[in-house]
């Protein structure tokens, strides 16, 4: 039986070799964790044999971390924020950006917000972190996979978190019997065009859902412009919120401008790149 500073080694010779020192050392401590071995426990007991809980946990996941799958898959959970969330490879693994644009709702809406509804949930990390952090009466989220809304119920399960989930596709009429009520929009919808999977890593290409995150090239802002067409003609929506793609960002602002003669905010994300926009009647 290996102890910890031998299994250690063991465990990163395994892992692709794209990954840098730093994701390396940080995916080894959360699967570690994540098996109930704290980095305190491992840094003061290095010499000490591994459990055979460790051992079998290893040999149950080390073929899926050898092939680079994301270690919130292997585990079957992601850090959002401060909060835990289920996830699958039927969901995206949420990005420390999208809670961003939670924080930036947060601070757009400084009265109480009455109702929300969110586009594209997915692993309902949006409504559920905006719900954790204020009173929303009236919260649900929509998705076209029904394999994401399971996994959404699941999180606000987890986090007692109320809201209405609803599976539909945002392209069909039925969608705004679902969205209409609601006063505030929020989409984080996919937007990564084809053109930019040449420039990606395998392990987001391998095992992240593709319909959650890519677009043709020639249609790059089909979902925000059905969104927006949405959001005009419903009355109650007063407030929409979008996550984008800075490479798309400048041509869905002009639209929004020229074509539906709306008022916007652009802002960008903590690398300096256009990643948010709220759009207000």
């Amino acid at each position: 039986m290996h102890n910890f500073q031998e299994f250690k080694s063991i465990f990163v010779n395994n892992l692709p070799t794209f990954y840098s020192s730093y994701e390396v050392e940080s995916i080894f401590f959360i699967w570690l964790e994540h098996y109930g071995v704290s980095k305190l426990h491992f840094l003061l007991q290095k010499q000490d044999a591994i459990s055979d809980t460790i051992q079998q946990a290893w040999q149950q996941d080390n073929e899926n971390l050898r092939q680079g799958m994301p270690i919130q898959y292997v585990i079957g959970k992601a850090y959002f924020e401060n909060i835990v969330l289920n996830v699958t490879t039927d969901t995206l693994i949420p990005r420390p950006e999208t809670a961003e644009l939670v924080n930036w709702i947060l601070e757009t809406q400084p009265n109480s917000i009455a109702s929300l509804v969110d586009i594209g949930t997915g692993s309902g990390c949006i409504p559920i972190l905006l719900a954790i952090k204020t009173t929303i009466p009236y919260l649900c989220a929509i998705d076209i996979s029904q394999k994401a809304i399971d996994i959404a119920i699941q999180n606000s399960n987890l986090h007692n978190v109320t809201m209405s989930f609803y599976t539909t596709d945002i392209f069909s009429d039925m969608v705004k019997l679902y969205i209409e009520k609601y006063s505030i929009w929020v989409s984080n919808p996919p937007y990564v065009l084809e053109s930019e999977k040449k420039d990606m890593l395998s392990h987001v290409l391998d095992f992240e859902p593709s319909t959650a995150l890519f677009v043709p090239n020639d249609d790059g802002l089909r979902y925000y412009t059905r969104i927006i067409e949405l959001f005009i003609e419903s009355e109650n929506a007063k407030d929409l919120y979008f996550e984008l793609n800075a490479l798309t960002a400048n041509e869905l602002a002009t639209n929004v401008q020229e074509i539906y003669n709306l008022p916007y905010i652009l802002k960008n994300d903590t690398y300096d790149k256009v990643r948010f926009m709220y759009i207000y009647k």
